[in-house]
């Protein structure tokens, strides 16, 4: 192993490999892969999710994070940007340990902190709220 310097530190390929991560809620062999991003990437989706917490749309961080890191073994997105907000709705449908399974994997696949994910979280609401007297709304 060579320590990197400043004129050969970018000669070096970032390998960015996906984590597998078992769904079995979806079936007893069910899993996805999550993408491994560049910083530029994991920018990219935390500033498109600020705008949306700020305006407290009703999908919430897990799902949105589902449609957008979901990828193939080979780190390519399962789905296009036109389709996210329409996968995203289908999540929040989906039992909410599929979503946060694949959100703590990305998290530590992408070394997005806890305290980054609680203030990325912040003010967010999920599509369904709980009224505190055991109805759902």
């Amino acid at each position: 192993m060579s320590q990197l310097t400043a004129s050969n530190f970018f000669d070096h390929a970032p390998t960015l490999n996906p984590a597998r991560v078992e769904l079995p809620e979806l079936g007893d062999s069910a899993f996805v892969y999550v993408m491994a991003h560049t910083a530029d990437q994991r920018d990219q989706i935390e500033s498109e999710w600020l705008p949306r917490r700020e305006k407290k749309e009703l999908v919430g961080w897990r799902a949105f994070m589902a449609a957008r890191v979901v990828c193939d073994e080979n780190n390519n997105p399962l789905f296009a940007p036109a389709q996210y907000d329409e996968t995203a709705a289908k999540f929040a449908n989906y039992p909410a340990t599929v979503c946060d399974r694949i959100v703590t994997v990305y998290n530590k696949l992408n070394g997005v902190s806890e305290e980054d994910q609680r203030e990325l979280e912040k003010n967010s609401q999920s599509a369904t709220s709980y009224a505190g007297n055991g109805e759902l709304h």
